[in-house]
């Protein structure tokens, strides 16, 4: 019987998934204040 490890993902990969979602909600004018998309983006990096 083979067990199957748990997939786990590099921690950057949901930051960056982040990043991207509110670079989007952005672009599309979701955000109602845009020092919030600043403010996201300064933190992921």
């Amino acid at each position: 019987l083979k067990t199957r490890q748990r997939y786990i993902p590099e921690p950057w990969i949901p930051i960056q998934w982040a990043v991207r979602l509110v670079q989007k909600a952005g672009m599309h004018a979701n955000i109602a204040d845009p020092k919030i998309i600043h403010d996201v983006l300064k933190v992921s990096r």
